[in-house]
């Protein structure tokens, strides 16, 4: 039991480095905005879906590469599938910030994350594919 809570502690400290000693951190792009926004685009579709899809695919990227044991964040979850999530958070608190909620999804993916890369295809370009390939059809 007291390893545990060490680990839990020692977990919470990583994290809260992230950030900057008031709990704050700067936000760029598209996913600065509240999730209605996101919602409007994602029921939209078109190029506003386009921004959105693109600024997470880079927000993972970048968490791939500086969370150590990191493959791929989204572990055997499918971009689709991911957005699915954002939605559903977003969908109940369409004031909240974006980030926030997609934060709070991939928090949540931390534990289920691929930690090496697999024979498989997977990941946001194979996704991209499969939508256009999808559109030809």
């Amino acid at each position: 039991m007291r390893r545990l809570i060490l680990v839990l502690l020692i977990a919470l400290a990583v994290t809260a480095q992230a950030r900057d000693l008031h709990g704050r951190y700067a936000v760029f792009g598209i996913g600065q905005g509240p999730c209605r926004d996101f919602l409007e685009a994602r029921h939209a579709g078109g190029a506003a879906l386009v921004l959105y899809e693109q600024w997470i695919a880079g927000h993972i990227s970048a968490f791939n590469l500086l969370l150590d044991r990191t493959y791929n964040l989204l572990g055997d979850l499918t971009p689709t599938q991911l957005l699915t999530r954002v939605d559903a958070r977003c969908s109940r608190e369409p004031d909240r910030p974006f980030i926030q909620a997609l934060a709070a999804e991939l928090e949540a993916l931390y534990e289920v994350r691929a930690n090496f890369s697999r024979d498989a295809p997977s990941g946001w370009r194979q996704w991209m594919k499969e939508k256009r390939d999808g559109e030809k059809n």
